[in-house]
Order: C-alpha cells, then structure tokens, then sequence
C-alpha cells in the first residue's frame, strides 16, 4: 500500500467542490460507489420541510461520528479527511459555490475488509463563519487497489450559530457600566436642565456650611462690659448701699 500518496491526495480536497474545474486531479482518482458513509452530528434541529439539520457553534470543537461501509471487493485504506463549507444554491444555479474550504486532517490510516463497517471519530475544528445555513461537503482520502480514492460525502444541510453569551463576560459588564452611566448622564440632564425648569421648578438651592471658630461680640453687654466702665451693672444693687459708698 502506498499510504505516502495519500499526503498528494490532501492537496486536492480544496477543489472537490469548485465548479467546473477540468484541471483538477480528481481524474486520477478511482470512483468507489460502492461505499457507504454515513454522518451523524452531536446537535440536530428540524426545518420547515422536516429535514434534520446539523447544529455548529463558532469557536467549539464538533465531534462527528463517521460510520464507513465498505461494499467493494477489496479492503480500502482510509488516511485523510477534508471538505468546504457550500452556500446554498441560488435558484437556476447548477453548482453551489464554496464558502471556505476545511483544513485537511489525517485519519488513520484505517484499514476496512470487504463487508466491514468502521465507526470514525472526527472532531470539527475552527468554525468561525457568519451565522447562517450552509451546507457541508465532506471528502474522505483513502487508497483502494493501489490507488487513489476520493469520497464524498454530502451536501450536509447545516446551521452556524455565535456562542451563547455568558452574563459574566468582561466584555458584556463592560457595555452594561457604560449603558448604566449613559442613562445615568442622559437622566440628570433631563430631569435638572429640561424638565424642572419647564415646569417652573426650581431646584433646591444647596446649603452653606457654616463656619467655625468664635463668634465676635456685637454689644458692650454681650461682651460683659457695662457702659459705665465700671465693669457691673448698678441696677441691682441696693439703692442704700450706692448712698453709703458715695458717702465714704
């Protein structure tokens, strides 16, 4: 088995989808129809036809389950996977145009008898494409009798989502600190400069704090002086004590 030409195979797996390119290697290589594979995704939803179509999420690995039947009349030698991203065809269009072509990856290399069926796992990685639908054509690299074999597998009608966004994101407390200083802003400007003086509202005015350190006396009497100069109030006194302190 010459499992090293499997590494020239990888170089053709960008062009299994392109449309009505005569120069492709493809030509080299032997038709195995009687080959059987099947696909299974990890999450699938249903369309309005009813067709089950698989769920991708941006950014996380997609484990696939690759169930291969060889019907041939001899053992087949699987060494690579790869494939494209199609968009859905246009109406009137013959082939669907690809959007991005996969990274080629190496399987194996796994060898399948004649009747045998091998299950594959392989995981989907580096998706970071628009959310939308797509289809999926897969190409699975193998050498059958000395040569060279393509298979592939699909259109796999397919649907790419953004990941959820977690409540604790830097990222989303951030937009949310701006959005609350925003409204905060917005707020205070409407209330105190539009709406109050629309009404006729003046706000409250702000209080003076008052100062401290001692107070300076406004009176003689306050200061506890009496304008006699004597220092005391006569008033008080007896009026038979102030005779008798004239006298002396």
């Amino acid at each position: 088995m010459k499992l090293n030409n499997l590494l020239w195979l990888a170089g053709i797996t960008s062009a299994v989808a392109q449309e009505g390119d005569a120069q492709t290697p493809l030509s080299q290589t032997v038709a195995l129809d009687n080959l059987r594979v099947e696909v299974t995704f990890p999450e699938y939803h249903q369309d309005k036809n009813g067709v089950q179509v698989a769920d991708l999420v941006n950014g996380v690995d997609t484990e696939l389950d690759i169930q291969v039947t060889n019907n041939e009349a001899s053992e087949i030698v699987l060494g690579g996977i790869g494939g494209s991203v199609l968009e859905k065809p246009a109406k009137g269009a013959k082939e669907p145009k690809v959007f991005v072509n996969l990274t080629t990856a190496t399987l194996g290399p796994l060898t399948i008898k004649p009747g045998a069926t091998e299950s594959i796992r392989h995981q989907l990685t580096g998706l970071n494409l628009a959310p939308y639908d797509f289809d999926l054509a897969l190409v699975l690299l193998a050498q059958y009798q000395e040569q060279l074999a393509a298979i592939q597998v699909g259109p796999l009608p397919v649907s790419i989502y953004d990941p959820p966004i977690s409540s604790l994101d830097p990222r989303l407390l951030l937009i949310e600190l701006i959005l609350v200083a925003t409204v905060g802003a917005v707020g205070y400007f409407g209330v105190y400069k539009l709406l109050l003086p629309y009404l006729g509202v003046a706000p409250a005015p702000k209080k003076k704090a008052k100062k401290s350190g001692s107070s300076t006396p406004t009176s003689g009497a306050s200061s506890g002086v009496n304008a006699n100069g004597k220092g005391y109030d006569e008033s008080w006194i007896p009026e038979h004590h102030l005779r008798m302190k004239k006298k002396n």
